[in-house]
């Protein structure tokens, strides 16, 4: 419960970093140095792999943990621990040990500003003495998690251990000491999460009392009030009830984050068709894996836990991207540029360990495609150390091509099907896609027509959901029609679901 002095909440007092009681001299610098290589280049792999599993609110937090990585790589940092291990046979913990809490000392006699970045740095300190204790620790994924609100208590806060806690129940947090200048209090600033610095707490409060903090002293008192749960954002607050029209499913096709509403309408059953393309087309630069990681992320937690299906970049005539080849689209393009699918795969994978969401690959025409793609993933997953990760994601294909349409029975290995009517009503049509003839009349091609009605009489005996896609989705009359041959999901733009209604 929070007012504008007050914010109340069951504590939780954190328990302090493993301290690593280090032997001081070594009879073996060699293998010292070693055992130092190593630890740089597990804490750089673990704070890489946090990086990627990081909240896309957590921006702040994000910019820290790439200072880590930098910092890491300081040529001084790490000459200068090589100089303790070799001349004075100090032990690969003691040498960074030492190197840490001299730089950290004398961040004492400097300003408030520096002060401040001293828990940086004994933050640091921590990553490499852990990499050395447990060098092949796996990266937790905000494994502290809380079901009401909490208050959380520190001895001391650094920001690394930030990235390991959920935030959704967190009201505010305390720390007995540091800095409003540090990096942790700006982490916290940024989400919106109150933090005060009360180095004198009774020592007879424990975990699981109900308490009241006031936010101007810092002050804390036993409270008799419950706590008021944090709200989630319910798919039935604050909307009109819509009707669907009888076995009507639908997945809401979205180009931009802004075409989100907010709350998520209860009838949406997912997002069908999420066109990744908007991300690249107004940049003069291909966004890197890191980049679309955020993007990704910001609209699934938009999406409030429906999935989100991500078609794979299809850039076509009517969405160019100058930095590409032009005159490949879809398939062709991603297997053209594979380094782009790559960085594109790896940051939907990373999304998929967080968020439940779709992978889609768009103009698919044969089997070898969809196999070269899973095989892609599985490759990635395993130079990223992704094999003992959970993933929630399913596997999609987008039948946009005649080749595919009439050859879908011997199509396997995907979850769920996007029938993509505008270029399969351009081709059955013969008729360029950009032509203004194509119409309604292009969209009931009788052949077409046909050939989807197999189509959906397969994935119904396969158990594959068919979602159809493209301006048919969006006409009236032809919703009608691919009713009756068996389509019952739909993936229309937001603009066209009162199409759907009775």
């Amino acid at each position: 419960m929070t007012d504008y002095l007050n914010v109340t909440g069951y504590l939780f007092f954190m328990s302090n970093f493993n301290q690593i009681n280090a032997k001081i001299h070594t009879k073996s610098s060699k293998s010292e140095l070693a055992l130092f290589d190593l630890a740089i280049q597990h804490a750089k792999t673990e704070i890489l792999l946090t990086k990627n599993s990081i909240d896309a609110s957590m921006v702040a937090l994000w910019d820290i943990l790439h200072f880590y990585e930098l910092a890491l790589q300081d040529p001084y940092m790490v000459h200068a621990i090589q100089d303790y291990i070799m001349n004075t046979h100090l032990t690969a913990e003691a040498a960074i040990s030492h190197y840490f809490d001299s730089f950290v000392e004398s961040l004492k006699t400097k300003d408030a500003y520096f002060k401040a970045r001293s828990s940086d740095f004994i933050d640091l300190k921590h990553r490499l003495l852990n990499a050395l204790k447990a060098p092949n620790r796996k990266v937790a994924k905000h494994t502290l998690s809380f079901d009401r609100p909490t208050i959380l208590v520190f001895d001391s806060i650094f920001p690394y251990e930030l990235s390991q806690i959920h935030y959704h129940q967190v009201v505010a947090v305390i720390s007995k000491d540091g800095s409003y200048h540090s990096h942790s209090a700006i982490i916290l600033s940024s989400m919106k999460i109150p933090y005060m610095i009360t180095p004198n707490i009774n020592p007879q409060l424990k975990t699981g009392d109900i308490v009241s903090l006031n936010l101007t002293t810092g002050a804390l008192s036993i409270s008799d009030s419950i706590p008021t749960l944090q709200k989630s954002l319910s798919n039935s607050d604050n909307q009109e009830i819509i009707k669907l029209k009888p076995s009507i499913q639908l997945h809401p096709a979205i180009n931009l984050i802004n075409e989100i509403p907010n709350p998520i309408p209860s009838f949406w059953k997912s997002i069908g068709l999420y066109r990744t393309e908007f991300l690249f087309m107004e940049k003069n630069y291909l966004p890197d894996e890191i980049e679309q990681y955020l993007h990704y992320c910001s609209i699934c937690q938009k999406a409030n836990g429906i999935r989100v299906l991500f078609r794979l970049l299809d850039v076509e005539a009517d969405k160019p991207l100058p930095l590409l080849e032009k005159g490949l689209y879809g398939i062709d393009l991603l297997l053209k540029n594979r380094n782009l699918l790559k960085s594109q795969l790896t940051a939907l994978l990373c999304v998929s360990k967080k968020y439940p969401i779709g992978i889609t690959v768009p103009m698919i025409q044969n089997q070898e495609q969809i196999y070269f793609i899973l095989e892609t993933i599985d490759s990635l997953k395993k130079q990223n150390d992704f094999d003992t990760v959970h993933f929630d994601y399913r596997f999609g294909i987008m039948v946009e091509r005649m080749e595919a349409l009439k050859g879908i029975k011997k199509l396997t290995g995907f979850d769920y099907i996007l029938v993509g009517t505008n270029d399969l009503a351009a081709e059955y049509s013969k008729i360029d896609r950009s032509n203004h003839a194509l119409n309604l009349e292009s969209y009931l091609n009788q052949n077409l027509l046909n050939d989807i009605q197999i189509l959906v009489e397969d994935a119904t005996n396969r158990q594959l959901i068919t979602m159809l896609c493209g301006d048919a989705a969006n006409h009236r009359e032809a919703i009608d029609v691919y009713r009756t041959i068996g389509i019952t999901d739909f993936a229309p733009a937001a603009k066209s679901i009162h199409f759907y209604t009775e």
